[in-house]
């Protein structure tokens, strides 16, 4: 009962989409976070800062990476990137076979970090924080949060590179895409802000 509830929010948020009308706020009865392995690496300025899970949306099993998307002097940015599932594979698979992986279909930032006036003793070069969690939402929806430290320059980052990008997304099987269906509410900050402190990126991990 509550599955075929979730299903037809998720056909009437993915409708008002569709329509063109304006993304409404969900407020979600349960998030589960993505259950990381044990040890996984922290924020790191290197190609191996990369976790693989697996996560389950409606019944259909996706794959999910966490890691270093770009980094350079005293700056350092990781996404989460989803994938569809495929038996047998794990991060050895993906390293060892990367053109032959199966297919990547969404991804958001998981965290940035910038303290490059440390790392070059330049004080006018940037330093924040701009936190990222993911979960899976009443078991059917990606909630993504992006929360900015409270300088103007994590701000302005998030304005400028992903100012749409936070909310839910609802995956749609006849397009196999992930479509945002609704924006977050004020609520989702907390859980969210406390999720990526528990991983190890936090507002204060920079």
């Amino acid at each position: 009962m509550l599955a075929s509830a979730l299903a037809l929010v998720g056909s009437a948020l993915f409708s008002l989409q569709a329509g063109g009308s304006p993304l409404p706020v969900y407020h979600p009865q349960h998030l589960q976070p993505v259950a990381w392995p044990p040890n996984s690496p922290t924020p790191g300025f290197h190609s191996n800062d990369v976790t693989y899970a697996t996560l389950v949306l409606s019944g259909e099993k996706f794959g999910v990476l966490r890691g270093a998307w770009a980094w350079g002097t005293g700056i350092v940015e990781e996404r989460f990137t989803l994938m569809m599932y495929r038996p047998g594979w794990d991060l050895d698979s993906l390293y060892s076979k990367p053109d032959s992986g199966p297919r990547r279909l969404w991804n958001g930032l998981s965290f940035r970090g910038e303290w490059a006036d440390e790392a070059t003793g330049d004080p006018r070069k940037g330093h924040f924080t701009v936190s990222g969690c993911l979960f899976v939402a009443d078991d059917s929806l990606i909630a993504l949060g992006i929360y900015p430290d409270s300088s103007s320059a994590a701000k302005d980052y998030v304005s400028q590179h992903m100012p749409d990008k936070a909310g839910f997304y609802r995956w749609d099987t006849p397009t196999t895409q992930f479509v945002k269906v609704a924006k977050s509410g004020s609520d989702f900050e907390g859980p969210c802000l406390r999720q990526a402190q528990a991983e190890g990126r936090g507002l204060d991990a920079s």
